[in-house]
């Protein structure tokens, strides 16, 4: 499959999920930015660059960077707030805060446990499920009490902040 159409399926499936959350999702026209999505909740934008990755040896590789034929890039501090990873042969998303796929240059999420039975500075998929986890890593949890905050506000009827 065509690189491209893999990066597709990763957006739909990203965007599909965050509409399941309640996000108003918002796609990039003409792949020339660093952003494929924008997710907007209460007014709280979020900017999302999606990876369709095939795990290799039971592990997805993450990197922080890109290349291709001509070019090299590396994605820096403010161009993305979250990475959406979706697993293309077990159809899962997994979301990473910029902040931690950026301290390195690749993060691997392993799906099962290794062969050697090794636990420790292991980064299980499985704790990436949660895209509120990757909120707060990113934000702060300030910034989830206020969308919370919010959300009280506009149920009674009172103006969000």
């Amino acid at each position: 499959m065509h690189s491209k159409n893999k990066g597709n399926i990763g957006e739909l499936c990203a965007a599909k999920e965050l509409s399941r959350l309640g996000y108003n999702v918002f796609r990039e026209l003409g792949d020339l930015s660093k952003i494929d999505l924008i997710a907007e909740k209460d007014l709280k934008l979020i900017r999302f660059q999606v990876k369709a990755i095939t795990p290799t040896k039971e592990v997805l590789q993450v990197k922080s960077s890109k290349s291709g034929p001509n070019y090299k890039f590396k994605y820096q501090d403010n161009m993305v707030d979250i990475f959406s990873i979706y697993d293309l042969e077990n159809d899962k998303i997994y979301w990473i805060s910029s902040n931690e796929l950026l301290a390195k240059s690749m993060l691997s999420l392993r799906l099962v446990i290794p062969k050697n039975n090794q636990y420790y500075n292991v980064n299980w998929a499985k704790n990436y499920f949660d895209l509120n986890i990757a909120l707060e890593k990113q934000f702060g949890s300030e910034w989830l009490k206020n969308i919370a905050d919010d959300v009280a506000k506009a149920k009674d009827g009172s103006t969000p902040s």
